[in-house]
């Protein structure tokens, strides 16, 4: 049963990962539809960082003071319009499978989104093709 309940993890990681990118586009387009702006901040290194509108790449606002002044900012509105990208996409963090504990949900999540293990080895493991694996992982 524990073998099962891994390989479910996986799969439904997997699945996650196919399906987030769609359903962030599709979320982001239902705010440009609203009349807002959807953003994210990025660390461009450790001092210099951007607030950037997810639909256009723009940057709207940089600045310095690395992660510690960015993390001040994300969640703030800066402009009356702004959706910021994290409260759209709180959901698509990650799968619960019941009977796994947390710890070991995170594990098996990094190990499907690490780009160093190959799709064959999920695959194997899982009993998908290792091209059903390189689609679902794909960027």
């Amino acid at each position: 049963m524990p073998d099962e309940l891994v390989k479910r993890h996986v799969v439904a990681s997997l699945e996650l990962q196919r399906d987030r990118d769609e359903l962030i586009d599709e979320r982001i387009e239902a705010q440009a539809a609203r009349g807002s702006r959807v953003v994210n901040g990025v660390l461009l290194d450790q001092q210099e960082w951007a607030i950037v509108d997810c639909s256009t790449g723009e940057t709207l606002v940089s600045g310095d003071g690395g992660w510690k002044r960015l993390k001040t900012l994300v969640g703030t509105p800066q402009g009356e319009d702004w959706v910021w990208l994290d409260t759209l996409t709180r959901d698509l963090r990650g799968v619960t499978t019941r009977g796994l504990p947390a710890s070991l949900r995170t594990l098996l999540d990094g190990w499907v989104a690490n780009p160093s293990v190959p799709h064959s080895e999920i695959a194997a493991f899982i009993g998908w093709t290792a091209a059903e694996v390189a689609e679902a992982r794909a960027d």
